[in-house]
């Protein structure tokens, strides 16, 4: 989405309750000093998002983007850029003022974030004649001045002689140039693992970057994996919900596709090979595969910290306990799609707890690792910021941000992508216990 540039005019035409809200926000972002016994930044929700619409607006008028950062920054937020969009979006799903929404959506344009309601938004403003800047608007076509034309003047001709008429050489043409057909590429959206086959059964190859673009050779069976030509000249295969391809029409499936290597099976012996009750060993201890189970996973419920009906924050927080439910440091925790790794205890999410981002169109898959990345418990299910599973929605209380008069019915608003929810903005919750 382009970013948006506001005009003056429209800047004088700001309500009271804005100007109010910028002064608040001009309190939180001052110099003052802060006690030594609180934290820097606004103390509510409300002061922290009096404070990003009074950045945007300042952005849309200075179009700073640098200062706009830094003052993001003083506000001490988790993921400024994410917490502009999710206000943006929160104003939208509120019919909150258009122009001020529009600089938010300007501020998060810039910062890099945007999403489909925000784009439909600016679609829509600029639709019913609001304010869009002159980038976004239809360039006006020049009409030329008509020009008077001269009366002709009669000039008397000798009557010329007849010649013989010249045949006439036809102009030589050029030939038309072939339009060169779009290459079938994908673009890397975050750094990610390579695969040997189309799943995550094949052994990881490597990473690519964000910002890779790669040409796509053949796509999977189900076509949620493309086999791309990797920078060094090597093949692998990406998983299709990580990236972003292009001009895929044409792409065929991939032929003679090897099988993905067996699981090693576990060591358990035979009752055939089994020694003598005599002389048998003392029973070996649990296999690493079953040292954790998956315990806990839903939504974080309305109400709860900053989840709200229509917005919140978006994460994939994974909390690891003991057999008594006391919280675990030091074990790893790896989302497979990503092969991203955090230890619990390491990212001051608090003890035992680790966070991940999470991704639309799929991902989010979680599980615990040894030292050598081993397995050491099931995988949970996926997570996406895409719309979640009903009975998720339901257990965290989704269905109580508008009247519903049975589940159903709320269903149904959820299959039919009713804005009633807060679209983008889930904190999913794991559980795993150590046995």
């Amino acid at each position: 989405m382009p970013t948006l540039k506001i005009s003056h005019v429209t800047l004088r035409q700001r309500r009271y309750g804005f100007v109010a809200a910028l002064l608040l926000a001009a309190l939180v972002l001052s110099g003052c000093p802060a006690r030594k016994d609180q934290p820097a930044g606004p103390a509510t929700t409300e002061e922290r998002n009096a404070a990003i619409v009074a950045i945007a607006d300042r952005f849309a008028a200075t179009e700073d983007l640098e200062a706009a950062q830094e003052a993001l920054n003083a506000l001490t937020l988790t993921a400024p850029p994410q917490a502009v969009l999710a206000l943006a979006e929160s104003f939208i799903a509120q019919g909150a003022d258009t122009q001020t929404t529009l600089e938010l959506a300007n501020l998060a344009s810039g910062l890099g974030m945007s999403s489909r309601m925000t784009t439909d938004f600016v679609a829509t403003a600029a639709a019913s004649g609001a304010d869009i800047p002159v980038a976004l608007a239809p360039p006006a076509t020049a009409t030329m001045a008509p020009t008077d034309t001269p009366e002709p003047t009669a000039t008397p001709t000798d009557t010329p002689a007849p010649t013989d008429t010249p045949t006439e050489v036809p102009e030589p043409t050029d030939a038309p140039t072939e339009t060169p057909e779009p290459r079938a590429v994908v673009l890397v959206d975050s750094q990610m693992n390579v695969r040997g086959g189309p799943g995550t059964a094949y052994a990881v190859l490597g990473q690519v970057q964000a910002g890779d673009e790669l040409d796509i050779l053949a796509r999977s069976q189900d076509s949620k994996w493309w086999q791309v030509t990797l920078p060094d000249g090597s093949e692998g295969w990406l998983a299709a919900s990580l990236v972003t391809a292009s001009a895929t029409d044409d792409v065929q499936i991939a032929q003679n596709v090897a099988a993905p290597p067996t699981p090693r099976p576990t060591n358990t012996p035979s009752a055939a090979s089994a020694p003598p009750t005599a002389t048998s060993p003392a029973a070996p201890p649990p296999q690493a595969s079953t040292a954790y189970v998956l315990t806990g996973f839903r939504l974080k419920p309305v109400g709860v910290d900053a989840q709200h009906c229509n917005s919140g924050d978006h994460s994939i927080d994974v909390t690891v306990v003991d057999a008594n439910g006391s919280p675990v440091d030091g074990v790893r925790v790896r989302e497979i799609y990503t092969g991203q790794i955090n230890v619990t205890g390491d990212q001051g999410k608090g003890p035992g707890r680790v966070q991940f981002d999470i991704y639309k169109h799929g991902g989010g898959v979680v599980e615990i690792v040894d030292g050598n990345n081993n397995s050491l418990s099931p995988q949970s299910p996926g997570m996406s910021s895409d719309w979640p599973p009903f009975q998720l929605m339901l257990d965290a209380g989704y269905c109580s941000c508008k009247p519903h008069p049975d589940a159903d019915s709320c269903r149904a608003d959820l299959e039919g992508q009713q804005y009633l929810f807060a679209f983008d903005h889930y904190v999913y919750e794991v559980t795993f216990q150590r046995q």
